[in-house]
């Protein structure tokens, strides 16, 4: 799944347990919602036929755009809500993150991922 926070102020972010921002909050202007899904479906279409004609091209660009590889995150647990704490090696075709914990690399197909500040100066 997706969520997008527009239009969402910055009270009701600060009530969040985590962080959390909004494009209102980032540029201080509202966007229109109507304008905003527009653009969002031409988009996730315009995927959807690259997909359909050359799916490996899509994960190779996706890949290459992606800003988590090679990054220290924190990942929370969808089975016991435990926080894993490591490096991403590598994002494998089906969406699993090959993660080092220091002592092993395990290949995670889910949670939610929290990146560290301080990792994305590097």
């Amino acid at each position: 799944g997706m969520g997008v926070n527009i239009n969402m102020p910055a009270e009701t972010l600060d009530a969040i347990d985590q962080p959390a921002t909004s494009v209102l909050r980032e540029t201080g202007h509202k966007l229109n919602l109507k304008k905003f899904i527009k653009l969002l479906d031409k988009n996730l279409l315009a995927r959807y036929i690259n997909a359909s004609n050359s799916i490996d091209r899509v994960y190779q660009e996706w890949k290459a755009g992606n800003k988590i590889l090679g990054r220290t995150i924190e990942i929370v647990s969808d089975r016991d809500g435990g926080i894993l704490q490591g490096k991403v090696l590598d994002i494998g075709f089906d969406g699993e993150l090959y993660f080092d914990l220091g002592q092993e690399t395990v290949r995670l197909y889910s949670g939610d991922v929290r990146i560290k500040k301080d990792s994305l100066f590097r």
